[in-house]
């Protein structure tokens, strides 16, 4: 090292792997919870035990090359088998397609599996990608930001080498630690997202170094790795516009390979049958322009506002009627960072005026494909590697106006940046610890759950949930106990509607549920499985292994409000576990007598859903 370098500490790529090593310790105390449940079942088939999945491994689960496809959630040439065999609730749309292609992620998850990694030693390898990905924004914004950036006042041009700047280092720390990357590390399930964002963090920088050809290998990576690795073509893209030079038009062609590749495999993935559709929680731009540009509109504030605020954006998952007080929230905040930005506009060097030209543009763009779905926090990962560079931007100018005295402190920039400074290096790096505790005390919930729940099925052959709306009881409990082998029935649940249920005795085998006249299936986790056009009519009947259903009425959106049951076994047999969530436990629940009714009270479950 050269005598007038500065410490490791102080240079962007050492102190981001620092900060995400150091934040990312917590993570390891998360056991496998959601939908690593589904994961360890289709690995564990794959190797050889079938006993540890609902169904024999089929084509749903491999890719085109024959390779594991652990995101493959529900295909419609499967879908009616599915529906009748519990797997799915009755009301699941027969056409259903949640299946997506991430073979490279799936192969990271059967190589734990094989090497018999627990929660543990899969959070390691998850953290090694995460560590990967904050290396290559702070090595990108260390080009761009650092002392010697070209642009700079010190800067020697292009090609100069990656300084220390306290602009880069600001923007380094800010990735490392921001608590909406903690959910993603925190999650197995989730490492599609870092792997697609660390190949679009190192394609950034590939491009940025005048290498489109090795930028274009790592998107393709990226692609493999989720389908959030498009928007690294939108950060390719808004770097040629800001960062590139003569006409616009002619400044992406540096891009087009990129593009191009990501073109290609998005028609191989459509054509192949990967994607969302008949689902009320996604929407394909491709199949559904329309909706897609009206959820678009909404979601892409949101997103945007979440790299830079707290923001209630995850609560939608629970209510999606909050969308438009969030949505109101995210315009706000958005008008609030405009008219501090603008003002700080005048005081940044050419070079930070790009920079955050890029940030702005490149947030936009990268975020296009997370639009599709709902927006959360975890889904700002990759737009991130652009907008962290606008946050260090403002925290930078509040640590320089705190060094002026009061009376000449432009309040603005003061009380913005003291907001971003409080919340971006303050909360943040608390929030890690406290969303792995979080997920490890509701895994230690779900197993305690579960073994109340196999006492309380105990004799029975099959079971059904008569009413909740919280995804750990309907979706991943059940997951839970075939993983792990639990000798329990799979059961599935007759409503996800979050009120109180009337539930009349039709007969000796038979009830029916009504609603009041709140639609059934409208939450997110109940219209995973079926889109809010597909409707229903009365007197139409869905067939599964336990149970009939019948509609009886429907609201005016065409979704049912009473729905009549027939079981093929009498209410009173023992051998049938009709459960009921109280608000502590899954517990039996024992029917009225025949041509009375009863009250089933709703209540929250362990997630607060």
């Amino acid at each position: 090292m050269p005598p007038d370098a500065p410490p490791r500490w102080r240079r962007p790529v050492p102190l981001a792997l620092g900060l995400a090593l150091l934040l990312s310790l917590s993570t390891l105390a998360v056991p496998w919870v959601m939908d690593d449940w589904f994961i360890l079942m289709t690995n564990a088939a794959w190797l050889g035990d079938e006993s540890a999945h609902w169904w024999a491994i089929s084509e749903t689960q491999r890719d085109p090359l024959g390779l594991p496809s652990s995101f493959c959630f529900a295909d419609a040439q499967d879908g009616a088998r599915w529906i009748r065999a519990g797997v799915y609730p009755w009301w699941t749309d027969p056409a259903l397609r949640l299946c997506f292609w991430r073979p490279l992620a799936s192969l990271s998850h059967l190589a734990d599996a094989a090497a018999g990694l627990g929660p543990r030693g899969a959070h390691l390898h998850g953290l090694a990608w995460y560590l990967l990905l904050c290396a290559g924004v702070a090595r990108f914004w260390s080009r761009r930001l650092g002392a010697g950036a070209p642009g700079s006042p010190d800067g020697a041009g292009a090609g100069t080498a990656p300084g220390t700047g306290g602009l880069a280092l600001l923007a380094a720390a800010l990735y490392a630690i921001d608590d909406a990357h903690a959910f993603p590390v925190a999650w197995v399930a989730n490492r599609n997202a870092l792997i697609a964002a660390a190949f679009a963090a190192w394609a950034l920088v590939a491009h940025d170094r005048g290498r489109p050809l090795v930028a274009t290998l790592l998107v393709g990576l990226g692609l493999l790795g989720g389908e959030a690795g498009l928007g690294a073509v939108g950060l390719l893209a808004a770097h040629a516009l800001v960062y590139g030079t003569g006409p616009r038009l002619r400044r992406l062609v540096p891009v087009l390979p990129a593009a191009a590749l990501a073109l290609a495999w998005l028609g191989a993935y459509t054509a192949l049958g990967f994607g969302a559709s008949g689902s009320g929680l996604y929407t394909s731009p491709v199949s559904d322009p329309l909706a897609w540009l009206a959820g678009a509109a909404a979601h892409l504030p949101i997103l945007g506002a979440l790299l830079l605020a707290p923001m209630p954006a995850d609560l939608l998952m629970a209510d999606p009627g909050l969308l438009p007080l969030v949505l109101v929230q995210a315009l706000v905040v958005l008008g609030l960072v405009g008219w501090g930005l603008r003002r700080l506009w005048p005081t940044l060097a050419p070079h930070e005026q790009q920079a955050l030209a890029f940030a702005l543009l490149g947030t936009a763009l990268a975020a296009l494909p997370a639009l599709s779905t709902a927006p959360t926090s975890r889904l700002v990962t990759l737009p991130g590697i652009a907008g962290v560079a606008a946050l260090a931007i403002m925290v930078r100018g509040f640590l320089r106006e705190r060094r002026k005295p009061k009376a000449e402190r432009h309040r603005r920039i003061f009380g913005l940046g003291a907001f971003m400074a409080f919340f971006h290096l303050v909360l943040a790096p608390l929030a890690w610890p406290g969303i792995s505790a979080f997920l490890a005390l509701g895994d230690d919930q779900s197993r305690a759950l579960l073994a109340d729940t196999e006492a309380a099925l105990a004799g029975t052959e099959s079971a059904v949930l008569l009413v909740a709306s919280d995804p750990a009881l309907t979706v991943y409990l059940p997951d839970a106990a075939v993983a792990l082998g639990r000798p329990v029935p799979h059961w599935t649940t007759l409503s996800h509607t979050p009120v109180d249920h009337s539930v009349r005795r039709t007969g000796p085998a038979s009830l029916e549920l009504r609603t009041g006249g709140m639609p059934m299936n409208r939450r997110p986790f109940a219209a995973l499985y079926r889109a809010p056009g597909a409707r229903f009519a009365p007197g139409q009947t869905v067939e599964t292994a336990d149970y009939t259903a019948e509609v009886v009425e429907v609201g005016p959106d065409g979704h049912p409000t009473a729905v009549r049951f027939a079981f093929p076994r009498d209410l009173d047999d023992p051998r049938l576990g009709l459960l009921h969530w109280d608000g502590h436990a899954l517990v039996r629940w024992t029917p009225p007598a025949v041509g009375e009714t009863a009250v089933l009270a709703w209540s929250e479950g362990i997630t607060g859903m």
